[in-house]
């Protein structure tokens, strides 16, 4: 990278369905939220998806995301 902000990484994979859904399991059991939800409802990763096929160039500099975590068009976490 050229610049050190590794949390500028804007790229989607299953991880960010999986960290949503268990924060929320989390709130939900220490009563903090008072239900779950669908993450998959507040989730739409269509848009980064495009850009990462249609420009790779733009994360070159960032390591590969893992094919057992890669999302596509319509992906759904089914936990």
């Amino acid at each position: 990278m050229e610049f050190n902000i590794q949390q500028a990484d804007r790229r989607l994979s299953a991880n960010n369905f999986r960290a949503l859904w268990a924060a929320q399991e989390v709130l939900s059991r220490l009563g903090v939220i008072k239900s779950t939800f669908d993450v998959n409802k507040h989730i739409n990763a269509t848009h980064i998806v495009n850009v990462m096929k249609k420009h790779p160039d733009l994360f070159s500099d960032l390591p590969a995301i893992p094919a057992d975590v890669a999302v596509g068009p319509g992906y759904v976490l089914k936990p």
